[in-house]
């Protein structure tokens, strides 16, 4: 009797972790668009630009052709460093080339503006890379706490 209570916990705890694990790596149905809205919501990134395909790829060396969708929102100002891309793949483990691209864009950009702009280094240096399920974010803006809050509850 006592083999058969601890055999059903064994198979109960199984079965909560593979739930949580297939839960994790699901994503979510929404679009990288509808992402970004609920984060641009409270106005912190007011005042950037909608980029295209081809920007992206200019800017950062992802190819939006390998991506289910994506979302990239800059500035025209060289000064102004916030940005905000948000993108779907078509696979959860195809950030991790996304998350390399962010980091060598962000290591260009702080040599650019190291020396002279400060506020802008920082900026960068604490920016937001993050993936969850196959949702990826990467962030450069003032609170970058509070736009991963945001990212993780759209994101759901």
């Amino acid at each position: 009797m006592r083999y058969r209570i601890a055999e059903i916990i064994c198979i109960a705890a199984l079965a909560v972790f593979i739930a949580f694990t297939v839960a994790d790596g699901r994503g979510t149905d929404k679009t990288s668009a509808q992402i970004a809205a609920e984060i641009m919501s409270d106005g912190m990134f007011d005042g950037l630009i909608q980029r295209d395909g081809r920007y992206l790829k200019n800017k950062s060396g992802i190819d939006p052709e390998q991506l289910e969708d994506f979302v990239f929102y800059s500035s025209d100002d060289v000064m102004n460093v916030d940005a905000l891309l948000v993108i779907k793949t078509n696979e959860k483990s195809d950030t991790d080339a996304l998350s390399e691209a962010a980091h060598k864009y962000v290591s260009d950009a702080v040599t650019v503006f190291d020396g002279y702009g400060d506020e802008q280094t920082a900026r960068l240096k604490n920016c937001l890379i993050k993936q969850k399920g196959n949702c990826f974010i990467f962030a450069v803006c003032g609170d970058t706490e509070g736009v991963r809050n945001l990212f993780e509850k759209a994101a759901g």
